[in-house]
């Protein structure tokens, strides 16, 4: 479970599925999360790195950068499940991506950034595909029952921030996940509360234009 309210620092987060072992501490060990680099470019030099890696297959990821005096957030995914969004409401519901984009490791894909517009805080969701895939449960199905598990519709929003209760939905989550989860995959997931900054520095142009906020399903 992780916290994040800095509301002066630019915050980098990936959640990742890898299908080889030796790959998760070589990217972890690149350097490339301290490059200043846009989405995009860090997505297409993970997938060239991947490529390169000895007795590597392929590797999914969902790769996050909040960047709260901007009050935007960019995604940029290869082949792994969209993020979740709770927002003030408490109205959960996933990230339309531009593109999924291709799992890293094949070297070919194509990768754009998706900017969400974050005006008030909101709850983001990164998990792996092992809360949401099984043999018998269709994957959009998976990321509808995660989603519903994190919504709280009709509830007071101040009753669900901080960081005791957001450990509380982590294992909520991970609870109530448990029935769609055959054995087969790790089942992982990042939980952070997106706060803006007080004041917003006057707008640049981003690397896309800004989506609004994610509409449940």
């Amino acid at each position: 479970m992780t916290r994040l309210h800095l509301d002066q620092h630019r915050i980098r987060a990936g959640q990742q599925g890898f299908s080889w072992t030796r790959a998760p501490p070589l990217l972890r060990n690149s350097g490339l999360a301290g490059l200043d680099i846009g989405p995009a470019e860090l997505m297409h030099r993970l997938d060239a790195l991947a490529c390169d890696t000895p007795g590597a297959s392929f590797a999914t990821c969902m790769y996050a950068e909040w960047d709260a005096r901007r009050r935007v957030c960019t995604f940029v995914g290869a082949g792994h499940p969209p993020p979740l969004i709770r927002d003030p409401g408490g109205r959960t519901g996933p990230v339309t991506l531009t593109s999924p984009g291709l799992p890293l490791g094949l070297g070919m894909g194509t990768y754009e950034p998706t900017v969400l517009h974050v005006p008030d805080p909101v709850l983001l969701l990164l998990y792996s595909d092992g809360l949401v895939e099984s043999r018998h449960t269709d994957i959009d199905q998976g990321i509808a029952r995660l989603a519903g598990l994190l919504d709280t519709d009709g509830e007071d929003p101040d009753r669900v921030t901080g960081p005791d209760t957001l450990e509380s939905l982590c294992r909520r989550l991970l609870r109530g996940t448990s029935a769609t989860n055959d054995g087969a995959d790790d089942r992982t997931l990042l939980l952070t509360e997106l706060v803006p900054a007080k004041s917003a520095p006057p707008p640049r142009e981003p690397e896309s234009s800004p989506d609004r906020l994610p509409q449940p399903r």
